[in-house]
């Protein structure tokens, strides 16, 4: 044929090149890389990173569903699993380190939005070094008394480190102390305050000197959720025009899209796509399972919701609370095993008082307790 056999090699790779036993080195990676990764073209892609007690599955869901709307796919860690593109690919708790690997590792995603949570982080520390954007949403009783961490201020120091890791922004929950108090541990070009409170004088003073804050303002219509940023003030949307709000109604989901709208902000996310995002999530079993999905197929009303620590609890309370119910409220409630005798008792706490019947059940699974 007048060929010839250059090499047979039963394992083709680089090593032999890169560190051959004799010879010369030669970077034969090198092009293979600049091929895969023109210079000047990105190599990265942008992280989100969610944490706190309460509602980071819904303000995650939330966040990865506008980035749809801008065109990306979407790469998502929960507890629900792992999703890539809205599909889930691996089912259950995914919110530690090798689920964030799974996420970073796949490429057919171009952004992250990785639920963090105090487990993952006790047991095997994050799964990336940095991101751009990492919330810290609330700090509260749950989990106390597991692994080491007992009180809430051990708890808050946890949950600041992927704060303290975040490149572009943090965003902050300056309504809850500890998380306000974690601004001072960012390096973050920008530090992006969200608040209930339209007169919280410390974030009036952050916008004064032109920093970035969303802010629930009262307006003629309702409730308006404002971005600040530079001395400017934008209207962003109506809280009852977000269906998972209830109309406003469901103040806790109110600051959860608040957060989500302010990460996609701190993201470059523009206007129109974060209004549009938030427009069309909604409380469904599809969209948001197990977070205050709403059923209305019987004769009477069905809220199912993965509540399971007193906070939680109590911000469910108070939804049932601003329900126009013509007959009876009741409650089925349950506790994680796992949690302080303590813990447990406040649950029954911050429901007493706001149903007519209570059905008070454990769970299959005991975590422990007999």
């Amino acid at each position: 044929t007048g060929g010839g056999i250059c090499e047979v090699n039963a394992c083709p790779g680089f090593r032999m090149h890169v560190a051959p036993s004799e010879g010369t080195p030669r970077d034969v990676a090198g092009p293979v890389i600049d091929m895969l990764f023109p210079p000047g073209e990105p190599s990265r892609i942008p992280i989100a990173a969610v944490t706190g007690t309460n509602g980071k599955t819904t303000t995650a869901r939330m966040l990865a569903h506008i980035l749809k709307m801008e065109g990306h796919t979407v790469g998502m860690t929960t507890t629900d699993g792992v999703y890539i593109d809205g599909q889930l690919s691996v089912e259950g708790d995914m919110t530690g380190p090798v689920s964030a690997r799974m996420i970073l590792r796949d490429p057919v995603i171009d952004a992250a939005v990785l639920e963090t949570a105090r487990g993952g982080m006790l047991r095997s520390g994050l799964g990336f070094s940095e991101c751009n954007v990492a919330c810290c949403l609330n700090v509260a009783s749950d989990h106390l008394g597991l692994k080491g961490i007992d009180t809430l201020d051990q708890l808050a120091e946890l949950k600041r480190v992927p704060v303290e890791i975040a490149q572009d922004a943090a965003v902050l929950n300056a309504d809850d102390p500890r998380c306000l108090q974690m601004a001072d541990y960012t390096e973050a070009e920008y530090v992006c305050y969200v608040t209930m409170n339209p007169a919280h004088p410390l974030v009036k003073e952050h916008i004064q000197a032109g920093g970035r804050a969303v802010v629930l303002e009262q307006g003629m219509n309702g409730h308006m959720v404002t971005i600040y940023d530079n001395m400017r003030h934008i209207p962003l949307m109506w809280t009852h025009l977000i269906p998972a709000t209830l109309e406003g109604r469901a103040t806790h989901n109110v600051q959860n899209a608040m957060f989500a709208a302010a990460m996609a902000y701190n993201m470059e996310v523009s206007l129109e796509h974060i209004s549009q995002g938030l427009k069309t999530f909604g409380s469904s079993f599809f969209q948001a399972p197990g977070r205050m999905n709403i059923f209305d197929e019987h004769p009477f009303k069905v809220i199912l919701d993965y509540a399971h620590n007193p906070a939680a609890v109590k911000a469910m309370c108070d939804v049932v609370d601003r329900l126009d119910v013509a007959g009876k409220r009741i409650v089925v409630l349950a506790a994680p095993g796992d949690r302080r005798d303590e813990d447990i008792t406040e649950i029954g706490h911050a429901a007493a008082g706001h149903f007519d019947l209570y059905i008070c059940r454990r769970d299959d699974y005991r975590r422990g307790r007999g």
